[in-house]
């Protein structure tokens, strides 16, 4: 109210300041015509008006009043009473009146109008205030219809997921449960980038295992010995999450490439491998995803036990269970009892050893699928007697043939074509091949002791 009233003087000051200006600039031209009575229309109506219509309806009578004031003082001061006998009567009540009366109206016009402006406008507002909300509410409810529709659909789409994922952790092959239990990680949780690691407990280390489609690079920048995440649910024998840890040790930061998510997973109470995420939004890092990953964990150490038992089932305790060939020690064993078999009954002995050359090159993973199905084409292609076993080097595969040497060198060459046509790979690129070298034992040590047979191969493709 104040800050009204100090404006309402200001512009008061101002109306004064004009009238005064305009009279001096007047005189100044005509000093015999003070009231300006030539001038039509006078310039105190003119001033009175415009700020009449600028200010309103109160102030357009203080102004005009002023200004009819101001004016018959003029008009006073200009006539001289002793020289005339008519004073102007009319003349000298007209205009002051005319001054009051129109800037009056103005004024009452200034403010209907702008009380007429402000009641359309406040209109207006609510009007749209109005709107906004009934978008606002329908927006709501579309939204309210969606989250139905979404939950009916979310119901029948949980129930065809459930399904699939219990036919993926239900394969019976370790190697294609363990890619299954990733797969529908990713399917149920928004992850990125998880590994799979295999503990081998005669190597005291974890060796990779899954996803297939993990590059060399990306295994190989990943160092599961040293992620202290992996190290304490080992420890803890649990699921732990980098924000858990965070909390246990007292750490805000991490150095190097560690796991967001550890998951041991347990065989018979025995560690059996470790489930890790390394990369996953952030958002989605909540508990309830923590206990979908933890519940998929459980299902998969239940799968994993049968499959393992199923595959045990499959093959002798003589055979390696992974590879589905004869281990080392049975290869020692059988070669040293058909030796002394081959020198009493003077039949036919020869050892062939398939080296896979620049297997080193390819990702663990990709390793044990080359030698794989190295293994798996040597089991199918060869009689049930020639014994497919594995060799005291990861790269090395030893079979055991009662055949002519000759015989055994074109088996070689034909294994050889054969294996050609498949074009493995130990990288990304074509050029990249696996290269196989085929060594069969030496004609001069086939009497001699078992070490140095083993120690004596000749190349012969």
């Amino acid at each position: 109210m104040i800050k009204k009233e100090n404006i309402n003087l200001k512009d008061f000051a101002l109306f004064a300041l004009a009238n005064m200006a305009i009279v001096a600039l007047h005189y100044l031209h005509n000093p015999s015509d003070l009231a300006m009575r030539n001038l039509n229309p006078n310039p105190l109506l003119i001033l009175s008006v415009i700020f009449s219509a600028y200010r309103g309806l109160k102030f357009s009578m203080y102004c005009s009043v002023f200004a009819a004031s101001t004016y018959f003082l003029l008009f006073l001061y200009q006539v001289d009473f002793k020289a005339v006998e008519d004073i102007y009567s009319l003349e000298f009540v007209f205009l002051p009146m005319l001054i009051i009366a129109t800037s009056t109206i103005i004024g009452d016009l200034q403010e209907r109008t702008i009380s007429r402006i402000n009641i359309w406008k406040n209109k207006y507002e609510e009007k749209r205030h109005y709107d906004k909300k009934v978008e606002e509410k329908q927006e709501l409810l579309e939204k309210e219809i969606y989250y139905l529709k979404k939950k009916i659909v979310t119901k029948v789409d949980t129930i065809k997921s459930l399904h699939e994922s219990a036919i993926r952790l239900q394969s019976l092959d370790v190697e294609e449960l363990t890619n299954n239990l990733l797969h529908v990680i990713s399917e149920r949780v928004e992850v990125k980038k998880s590994f799979f690691y295999i503990y081998d407990t005669e190597a005291n280390r974890f060796e990779f295992s899954a996803p297939s489609s993990a590059s060399k690079e990306d295994v190989e920048a990943y160092d599961i010995g040293n992620d202290q995440v992996v190290s304490k649910s080992i420890e803890l024998k649990r699921m732990v999450s980098i924000r858990e840890f965070s909390k246990i040790e007292g750490k805000n930061g991490r150095l190097g490439l560690h796991s967001l998510i550890s998951m041991p997973i347990y065989l018979d109470g025995e560690l059996y491998g470790v489930y890790v995420i390394l990369s996953m939004p952030f958002l989605e890092l909540v508990p309830m995803n923590l206990n979908v990953i933890k519940e998929l964990g459980l299902w998969f150490e239940e799968a994993l036990s049968k499959a393992i038992e199923f595959e045990a089932s499959e093959v002798s305790t003589d055979k390696d269970i992974k590879y589905k060939a004869y281990k080392y020690k049975y290869f020692e064993t059988r070669l040293s009892e058909e030796l002394v078999l081959s020198k009493k009954y003077t039949i036919p002995l020869n050892v062939l050893k398939i080296s896979l050359d620049n297997f080193s090159m390819a990702t663990e993973y990709k390793q044990r699928m080359l030698k794989k199905f190295v293994i798996e084409f040597l089991r199918l292609h060869l009689k049930t007697v020639d014994a497919v076993c594995l060799g005291r080097n990861d790269n090395e595969i030893l079979i055991i043939f009662l055949e002519e040497r000759e015989k055994v060198i074109v088996k070689a060459g034909l294994i050889s074509e054969e294996l050609n046509r498949f074009n493995l790979l130990v990288g990304s690129n074509e050029d990249e091949k696996l290269k196989i070298q085929y060594e069969i034992t030496s004609p001069k040590n086939q009497t001699i002791k078992l070490d140095e047979i083993l120690d004596s191969f000749e190349r012969v493709a």
